[in-house]
């Protein structure tokens, strides 16, 4: 089964922009709660595609709670955004991002992370390694 980006708010018919206002951001909301069912998908029944983007994956995570906040706001954040079960988190919150749609899902978030690029694979660059915060 492919993987599809379904996270973009679709345009209205007759218009090839997404939708603006409260409809645009109620849209917007929608399109990441359906990346967290994404990533829960994956993350139980994908581990290949999961493995396989993990090592593309490079940075660390900065703890900083914002990714947590996508769509609701985890109920294990406390005490400002820490995560209260940090060392048993679940599985899918410790693999994020799975890959490059989970960081464009969290717009306005300076992820720790990035994926390796096409010249980095290729040239078999592993500078920042990601086993710093894994699943």
């Amino acid at each position: 089964m492919p993987d599809q980006d379904n996270t973009k708010p679709k345009a209205a018919a007759g218009s090839s922009a997404p939708q603006a206002g409260p409809i645009g951001e109620f849209l917007r909301w929608l399109g990441s709660g359906h990346s967290k069912l994404r990533r829960f998908y994956l993350s139980h029944v994908r581990p290949g595609y999961v493995e396989k983007m993990q090592k593309l994956r490079r940075g660390e995570c900065k703890r900083c709670g914002r990714c947590c906040s996508i769509f609701i706001k985890c109920p294990h954040l406390k005490n400002g955004n820490e995560c209260q079960i940090y060392d048993r988190r679940y599985k899918q919150c410790g693999l994020f991002p799975i890959d490059e749609r989970d960081l464009r899902c969290a717009k306005g978030i300076e992820c720790g992370f990035r994926f390796a690029t096409d010249e980095e694979e290729a040239s078999g660059s592993h500078s920042s390694p990601t086993d710093k915060v894994s699943g």
